[in-house]
């Protein structure tokens, strides 16, 4: 059980007030924040723009937009655009999400298993080296290259 990669930081906002609800807030069930994430990308909002705030009111999903008109009475979450990666916090998500970038160059496997993702990347590299044996790199570089990777689990 993987949860669904978002584009976005949520983050725990206890008594925030909240703009305009959304559509199709009331009408999914709430499971987790990414979760939420997920079925209002599906409703067509746009988290981070439009989508301000989802909030956990009596185990439904609720989505809203930036304002002062109403603090709902649940749990409410700030969603924000991802920052650029290497920002300490979201480290989890991210690192998997370079994982993906730089483990499939080709962009094999969409959206497919991460590790094998990187294997994949580290494999072909390696035997793109072999065949250019006189361009090994350096010790320096192969570690830097190892750090890379292993800084992404």
């Amino acid at each position: 059980g993987q949860s669904p990669q978002v584009p976005v930081d949520i983050v725990m906002e206890p008594d925030q007030k909240v703009g305009a609800a959304l559509a199709g807030s009331g009408m999914v069930a709430w499971t987790s924040p990414e979760n939420a994430i997920q079925s209002a990308l599906g409703l067509g909002h746009s988290p981070g723009d439009n989508l301000q705030f989802i909030a956990n009111i009596e185990g439904k999903c609720y989505y809203y937009a930036a304002g002062e008109d109403t603090e709902p009475d649940g749990v409410v979450y700030r969603v924000m655009k991802k920052k650029a990666a290497g920002d300490g916090k979201v480290g989890e998500n991210n690192g998997e999400q370079q994982g993906l970038v730089s483990g499939m160059p080709s962009g094999e496997g969409e959206g497919g298993d991460v590790e094998r993702g990187i294997e994949a990347g580290v494999a072909r590299q390696s035997s793109r080296r072999q065949v250019h044996w006189p361009q090994q790199p350096t010790c320096r570089e192969m570690c830097e290259i190892r750090i890379d990777y292993l800084g992404q689990t």
